[in-house]
């Protein structure tokens, strides 16, 4: 049984090549637009989170590396950890762990998070 601890998982969202991810993002004017590199990001206050778009990846479609274009770092990587995200993944990053927690959908309860209980898809799309 294996258990990716929220350090291990940042690493491996950090270094995973930008390839096919499918999400729901929705925009609108109220927004913010992400900032292009996670730096910028980790450095915004939760106030500011608060009205960033939502990244959230779809569990049940593979995504696809047209999907993917014209996003920047910051959006791929919580649009990666988003899946972690959907399965109350606590997150001990703590830009990472602002963010979500400005998500209504977000309801941490699991300090790690055991890999296999992920689905095949939502393993794969996180790996890409």
């Amino acid at each position: 049984m294996r258990k990716i601890f929220l350090f291990a998982c940042s690493l491996i969202v950090l270094s995973a090549p930008v390839s096919g991810m499918a999400k729901d993002v929705h925009h609108d004017a109220s927004h913010k637009a992400f900032p292009d590199t996670f730096a910028k990001f980790e450095k915004m206050t939760f106030e500011e989170m608060k009205s960033l778009p939502e990244a959230k990846w779809t569990l049940n479609k593979k995504v696809t590396a047209e999907e993917l274009k014209g996003k920047n770092e910051t959006e791929v990587i919580l649009l990666r950890n988003s899946v972690y995200a959907q399965h109350g993944f606590r997150f001990s990053q703590k830009a990472l762990a602002n963010y979500f927690l400005t998500r209504t959908w977000y309801k941490p309860d699991t300090d790690s998070l055991n890999v296999d209980k992920l689905s095949k898809l939502s393993r794969d799309n996180v790996e890409t």
